[in-house]
């Protein structure tokens, strides 16, 4: 027997440890907080990304296209990826460095909204140009200060209802940036995202698609199942059988944050009932349940008196 195993809650991780005597809602707290869990996606997303970010500036810069259902861990590896090359500034200067601009497309149709958008982004502050000539301008001069290695956009897809109008806007936009810039861009989207860049031709040749697909009932995605319970704080460790995993793959669907919930939300009915681990019954009985809260001490007010 190694001291590995000795080692008390060695199936948890460090931080999940710490909050095991912590209150239930310290522990619910902690289940809750985001998680950086290194999926295929991930992976995926960070190889791709690294691999435009380290790209030569030419005329025609290669763009991504990042295409999956709402939900597979998208906005999860692309901050992964932000993170790595966060903005910062300059010491001599004090001038912003954004290595990688990171948007989202607005919820609204709107022009100037995007245009500031990404101006904001790159640290500019002040009221945009009136014309529509002088913002392009600003945008690449900015683009240029900030030393931008790699522009990301997302929820780019809902721009597809919105009219020809702000489609060809955006096209205009996008070639003008890739153009003048030469500086990688990555969109990302549902599928809707792909039907708008293949309605231009030009784009269409510039981007290639990169397709997130939900897990498949498989060791893989049992491997994440288990790395992802290190950080619930559950004082047992729970054992992951072929059951679980096709239960929690048939109420997910393979979609990562799904899973994440259905986890989450088994791991505090865990709690709750003493169990301290996760089993296919619980996750199951979870379904018709009410969302699980921690409940605290009633509340006594007193009635004023009237006068």
């Amino acid at each position: 027997m190694t001291s590995v195993d000795l080692e008390p809650f060695a199936h948890l991780i460090p931080d999940a440890r710490k909050v095991l005597d912590s209150s239930e809602a310290a522990r619910f707290v902690f289940i809750c907080r985001d998680k950086l869990i290194e999926t295929p996606a991930l992976r995926q997303v960070q190889q791709y990304g690294e691999e435009l970010y380290a790209h030569a500036q030419i005329q025609r810069p290669p763009n991504g296209l990042l295409i999956g259902p709402s939900g597979i861990g998208k906005t999860h590896a692309i901050s992964s990826l932000v993170d790595r090359h966060p903005p910062r500034r300059s010491r001599a200067s004090g001038e912003l460095r954004v290595p990688i601009l990171l948007l989202e497309y607005p919820p609204e149709p709107s022009r100037r909204w995007f245009t500031k958008a990404i101006a904001e982004g790159l640290g500019y502050l002040m009221p945009l140009p009136r014309h529509s000539a002088d913002i392009y301008a600003l945008l690449l001069r900015l683009i240029d200060r900030a030393r931008t290695r790699l522009i990301i956009c997302e929820e780019v897809g809902q721009l597809h209802g919105w009219g020809r109008e702000h489609v060809l806007y955006f096209y205009g936009l996008t070639r003008c940036l890739s153009n003048q810039t030469k500086v990688p861009i990555i969109y990302a989207g549902t599928d809707q995202a792909a039907d708008l860049i293949d309605g231009d031709i030009q784009l269409k040749r510039r981007f290639e698609h990169l397709k997130l697909v939900p897990w498949k009932a498989d060791a893989e995605f049992a491997g994440f199942i288990k790395a992802y319970l290190r950080t619930l704080p559950l004082r047992h460790e729970t054992i992951v059988d072929l059951s679980l995993v096709e239960c929690v793959h048939e109420m997910s669907e393979g979609i990562t944050d799904t899973v994440v919930k259905i986890l989450n939300r088994a791991a505090k009915r865990a709690i709750q009932s003493g169990a301290e681990r996760i089993t296919a019954v619980d996750i199951v009985a979870g379904v018709s349940l009410p969302p699980v809260v921690t409940v605290g001490r009633p509340i006594v007010r007193r009635r004023q008196r009237r006068r």
